[in-house]
């Protein structure tokens, strides 16, 4: 290599913020740079026969197009993991070939040096396709399961530690160390929910939902001098009066007339109003529910739940995160 030489290198860091390490030479790479305005005397626009009376001369497609095939070349990956900010770091770096710099000085320069190279493949990253998909879609897709295949490594390193026995044979161990979990979590394209945020839900249904099934019947007996004087506070020991007075503005449609007593009509279900109270509470986390539904949220989140089992409750025990 010689010294001096330029490499385009772009880091984004974790599962969705990755470099396309895939040749885009036939489109994105091509599009940036036919947005330049250079180069040559006696280059020709296209369908005329006469050199450009003028400078600088504008880039024609055919010239667009052979400098992407002359710059591009597939590109060198590097990884590591940062314990400092607990990410994979995926580095994809993209040189330019010496004899393009050498053969085309002024394209070079015009393309590196006189033009924000980097915000143009940050767009045609962000906005380009591939295949039919958004290209973070796409490389998002593809390094999941890079993900999955080093943790089957970690799986099968496991598996060597344990040992058959009198209560567990090797087959037995295999298929719960080695099970095929690519069915249980595969990847999707679209919009997906958080895993943690799912975790969460539903963990925050499953313990609120008894409670409130426990404080309807217990205040739905009393008389309606103590359900005035009590009932404000059972419910903010659920939730803020503020949370609960929102769910049920979207049960009931009603802005100015919501009370505690809202709560103990026999309309809604406990399930109904759990979900409510726990959108929420996800909302005031930030959650967008229009391309994701609480049901999508709470059912991963109960899967997670199911595949932790006894893991899931000794890390809540060691760890005060939860």
């Amino acid at each position: 290599m010689l010294r001096g030489f330029p490499t385009l290198t772009l880091k984004l860091f974790n599962e969705r913020r990755t470099v396309n390490p895939l040749n885009i030479a036939d489109g994105h790479f091509l599009a940036a740079i036919h947005r330049l305005a250079i180069l040559y005397p006696g280059d020709q626009i296209m369908g005329s026969s006469s050199p450009i009376k003028r400078f600088p001369r504008l880039a024609t497609a055919a010239n667009a197009a052979a400098y992407a095939q002359l710059l591009w070349t597939d590109p060198d990956l590097t990884i590591s993991f940062r314990k400092e900010s607990f990410a994979t770091e995926f580095i994809f770096t993209v040189k330019i070939a010496p004899q393009f710099r050498e053969s085309y000085a002024l394209a070079y320069r015009m393309i590196f040096e006189h033009f924000d190279w980097e915000t143009a493949v940050r767009e045609a990253y962000d906005k380009g396709k591939y295949g039919g998909k958004q290209i973070p879609a796409y490389i998002s897709l593809g390094l999941h399961q890079v993900f999955m295949d080093a943790l089957k490594k970690w799986r099968r390193y496991v598996r060597g530690l344990a040992h058959e026995n009198e209560l567990v044979s090797g087959t037995q161990l295999d298929d719960l160390l080695l099970g095929d979990l690519s069915k249980s979590f595969k990847r999707k394209t679209g919009p997906q929910p958080n895993p943690h945020v799912a975790l969460w839900a539903a963990e925050r249904f499953e313990s609120l939902r008894p409670r409130i099934s426990k404080l309807r019947s217990t205040f739905r007996n009393l008389p309606d001098l103590a359900k005035d004087r009590n009932l404000r506070e059972a419910v903010e020991a659920l939730a803020p009066w503020d949370v609960v007075r929102r769910a049920l503005t979207m049960i009931f449609a009603e802005q100015d007339r919501i009370t505690p007593r809202h709560l103990l009509t026999p309309t809604p279900s406990n399930h109904k109003l759990t979900s409510a109270i726990v959108q929420v509470e996800l909302e005031d986390k930030g959650c967008d529910f229009h391309n994701i539904t609480l049901r999508t949220y709470l059912r991963l989140g109960r899967k997670l739940l199911d595949f932790l089992g006894s893991d899931r409750n000794a890390s809540r025990k060691t760890d005060p995160r939860g």
